[in-house]
């Protein structure tokens, strides 16, 4: 009824559900991957059909596909469609749809890290700016965006062509190869495993992470496309590398599961949280997620959407959960956790583990039993320092990456990546 007040004084209206005011509504005016891409296009096509309604009604809100966008409008539920975050992954986007390359298009994560990156990160309970916090904002998947965009001018066109090798596939080994590749190189990509995308194949399983998905096809083709020497299957070696006489080495051998020393670890209850997927369905009712990092809500929310009747319970030693997710993202996962009814134990250690459950200890002292049929390890990753040592001397230029380097997050490794393959 507003609108059809402010029709006289407008030409057209989009529809939005954020409140400034109202720390945990960013969770749907900027979807992340836990809310349902284009909701709002629930409101666009109500107030669009409302009598005596005659401007352009627009939406947004994750309409990052062409084939979404597509739909809506096909469907009559808006007369247009606004973006940010996928024109922030990639500005090209509309661009490379006119010109029917869709499979070029550089996907966004929605991670919200553009949005959140800087001031926004590490707010923990309290969901306010972190007043020690910056205004680097940056993009997960796109090295170039907003203040990165001036490192392009840095970086000459290579006069030499250079072979270079590329240890590891993971998504830093892909942007690394790829970038090196499309600069001119002569690139060799060595992969251990069978497939490329390193510990990201569990985006297969889980629903909320087909960005990621998406993310790895792209890189994936981005290999392909600029000419990348694959080998799968093959583990590199130092003395192979060093043998081979490479111009460059990018060491992208990504990170290790930490298994903390408690007592029963190697109990049968126990499962590393990599090992989870493809064997959900022998997971049992009580789930106890030792770790309550990003991996670990993802993984008790996982759990929980695959069978209503699990009851995973968060075990994390410190003051909050996911502490280190950007602003968004995190109140996207505290309320699907709490919508989930998950049990969270907060500064909570486990002390041992036996065949039917864990003992924990909370910081003040107290000590308590948690039945569990299945106790999955989240406990982190932590870089490959003996890897960086035997590839130091493999080439005059030899850069570390990723994981590898430090276990971290996406975002330093597709930069690090990009930054690597630029100074080839």
């Amino acid at each position: 009824k507003q609108i059809l007040i402010l029709q006289d004084y407008v030409d057209m209206v989009h529809l939005s559900c954020q409140h400034r005011k109202d720390t945990k509504t960013r969770a749907l005016g900027a979807p992340t991957p836990f809310v349902p891409a284009a909701h709002m296009a629930a409101y666009s096509d109500y107030v669009k059909h409302y009598p005596g309604i005659h401007i352009p009604i627009g939406t947004l809100g994750a309409i990052h596909t062409p084939e979404l966008a597509e739909k809506i409008l096909a469907e009559g539920r808006a007369d247009y469609i606004l973006m940010a975050r996928q024109a922030i992954a990639d500005p090209q986007f509309i661009n490379k749809i006119i010109d029917e390359q869709e499979n070029e298009i550089r996907p966004c994560l929605r991670c919200c890290y553009c949005l959140d990156g800087g001031r926004r990160t590490g707010t923990k309970n309290t969901m306010s700016t972190d007043a020690q916090g910056n205004y680097n904002r940056r993009c997960r998947v796109n090295p170039l965006f907003a203040q990165s965009a001036q490192k392009k001018s840095l970086y000459q066109i290579p006069v030499i062509k250079k072979r270079v090798a590329v240890i590891g596939g993971g998504m830093a080994g892909m942007q690394a190869a790829a970038t090196a590749a499309e600069r001119g190189h002569d690139v060799t990509l060595y992969e251990k495993e069978n497939r490329l995308g390193g510990i990201t194949f569990y985006a297969d399983h889980m629903p909320f992470k087909l960005e990621m998905k998406r993310f790895r096809e792209y890189l994936i083709y981005q290999v392909e496309k600029n000419g990348v020497q694959v080998l799968l299957n093959t583990e590199a070696r130092a003395d192979m590398i060093d043998a081979a006489n490479y111009d460059a080495v990018i060491v992208a051998a990504g990170a290790k599961p930490i298994v903390p020393p408690i007592e029963g670890i190697q109990e049968k209850i126990v499962l590393p949280v990599l090992k989870i997927f493809g064997q959900e369905d022998s997971i049992g009712k009580r789930v106890v997620v030792l770790g309550g990092g990003m991996v670990g809500c993802e993984v008790a929310i996982y759990l929980k959407e695959l069978d209503l009747e699990r009851q995973p319970v968060i075990v994390e030693m410190g003051d909050d959960l996911a502490p280190a997710v950007t602003l968004t993202e995190r109140v996207a996962m505290l309320n699907r956790l709490e919508k989930d009814d998950i049990g969270v134990h907060l500064q909570t250690c486990c002390t041992k583990i036996v065949e039917n459950g864990v003992w924990v200890t909370k910081r003040d002292g107290e000590k308590y039993f948690i039945e569990a049929d299945q106790v999955i390890l989240c406990a982190g990753f932590r870089s490959l320092p003996e890897v960086k040592e035997a590839f130091a001397d493999t080439a005059r230029r030899v850069y570390y990456v990723g994981d590898c380097k430090k276990a971290a997050d996406l975002l330093d490794g597709i930069n690090d990546a990009w930054n690597a393959a630029m100074t080839i």
